[in-house]
């Protein structure tokens, strides 16, 4: 059977004219990357009807998932980058047997990593600072959560398989029911169902929103792997839990480790900033998230660009046409830069409109209005930075890919936000400026690095 999505041939990706081929690719896993922000949407604006503190915990709890949800993910990427790879190089039996051993091995790992947080969850929150209301929103909130991350993590895993191949469009059909399914469940479990004075359904508040959640990541998982099976991808997956392949899990690892010591570094630099924020009080934590909103829906053209950057570098490499990667990067960091110029433009006028359909706090909406215009300066140099990343990370080099993003968040960034807030003078303001300048220096050193060209000798 054919796929149901769009897939971008392999013939495509290797000699098709390259920004329609970018953007052919791209566009699905932009759209992809939207739902998620939708889906973030959705949950701040209707737990903002419980306060300030509600926001606050939704912040505060979608930082301590990242961070979980990273511990895995990098397997995830591991597994895509090898797939992207064999695919390149025309290998399709080998890319399915990766594939397989991705899926059944992403279950594992991640139901493993989740029955150990329920474990600590109640420990590590009152070591970030939260306390409080705040505090007992996110228990609420947080576990039933935490119980969907393997279901959450294996819609991950299939998305980037099929990505892998040339298929950007099937994440669409996950996406797209994981967020009309929190749609429809978000508002009826939080605030309940009353018809002609019959309460159908008890509000459940907080502990509804992450249940709501917690459903739509099954549905979506069980739609993904629907379609995977019936051959969304180059090669038709069969499920199974085989046991786990020495040789095959080692060359996932070899990229899966480093890819995940990034991605936590990136969760504990957001659990770090979201810390420092809570010492300047709710209404700080409460703007920075608000903030982060419209970050994100900066970001995701950027990250499925940098998806697509990856997945092009891996194809490419595997069919040695090196000339190719670079043709690919440049395109892609012009355009995106352009982009997100515009977009800034766009946040710097409508920065507070967005913020007010979340908060009538007057302190919490200056604060987040603030935020959003310096945040926005940055967001070119986050072009630069992820674009040079995803090209090394792309090629195999998990390991320089993860020393480079260590080095910009916790030898350039925390260090200037530090400064900044506590030395100059600045308080919270600081932080946020001291995020631009890390991005900043982070870009500069990404390209420094991508130009050397090393990355290039890196056997996957």
């Amino acid at each position: 059977m054919p796929s149901p999505t769009k897939t971008i041939s392999r013939d495509d990706i290797l000699h098709g004219a390259i920004t329609p081929t970018l953007w052919s690719f791209t566009a699905p896993l932009v759209f992809s990357f939207m739902l998620t922000i939708v889906y973030s949407w959705i949950d701040t604006f209707f737990v903002s009807h419980l306060g300030s503190s509600a926001i606050a915990a939704i912040g505060i709890s979608e930082q301590f998932y990242y961070f979980i949800y990273t511990a895995a993910s990098g397997f995830t990427v591991g597994t895509g980058i090898i797939i992207a790879r064999r695919t390149g190089e025309g290998n399709t039996q080998e890319a399915e047997t990766v594939a397989v051993q991705g899926l059944s091995g992403i279950l594992i790992i991640s139901t493993a990593i989740m029955l150990i947080m329920q474990i600590l969850l109640p420990f590590a929150l009152p070591l970030l600072g939260v306390k409080g209301q705040t505090l007992s929103y996110v228990m609420q909130y947080l576990p039933i959560l935490l119980a969907s991350l393997p279901f959450s993590n294996l819609i991950y895993q299939m998305n980037v398989t099929a990505r892998s191949t040339g298929n950007s469009g099937f994440a669409m059909r996950t996406l797209v029911s994981f967020t009309l399914l929190n749609l429809l469940l978000a508002p009826l479990l939080i605030f309940g169902v009353n018809v002609a004075s019959v309460q159908l359904l008890p509000p459940l508040g907080m502990f509804g929103a992450g249940l709501a959640t917690a459903l739509a990541n099954f549905g979506a998982a069980g739609l993904g792997m629907f379609m995977l099976t019936r051959g969304a991808t180059r090669f038709r997956v069969v499920w199974r839990l085989p046991l786990p392949k020495a040789e095959t899990v080692r060359s996932i690892l070899a990229i899966g480790v480093p890819s995940s010591l990034q991605y936590l570094a990136v969760g504990a630099s957001r659990a770090l900033v979201m810390t420092l924020h809570n010492a300047y009080g709710t209404n700080a934590a409460a703007a920075y998230t608000l903030g982060l909103r419209l970050d994100f829906f900066v970001f995701m053209p950027i990250f499925a660009m940098g998806v697509a950057i990856e997945t092009f570098t891996g194809q490419c490499l595997g069919a040695g046409n090196i000339r190719r990667v670079f043709d690919f990067y440049r395109a892609a960091t012009v355009q995106m830069i352009g982009i997100v110029i515009i977009l800034g433009l766009g946040v710097f006028v409508g920065g507070e409109y967005f913020a007010s359909l979340f908060t009538r706090d007057a302190n919490v909406l200056a604060e987040a209005v603030a935020y959003m215009r310096i945040s926005a300066l940055s967001y070119p140099c986050f072009v630069a930075l992820i674009l040079a990343l995803r090209v090394i990370s792309g090629a195999g080099d998990a390991l320089r890919s993860m020393a480079l993003m260590l080095t910009v968040l916790f030898g350039l960034q925390v260090p200037i936000m530090l400064v900044l807030a506590r030395v100059v003078g600045l308080g919270v303001h600081g932080f946020w400026y001291g995020i631009l300048t890390g991005y900043a220096f982070g870009a500069l050193l990404a390209y420094y690095h991508l130009i050397q060209k090393r990355w290039l000798a890196t056997q996957v």
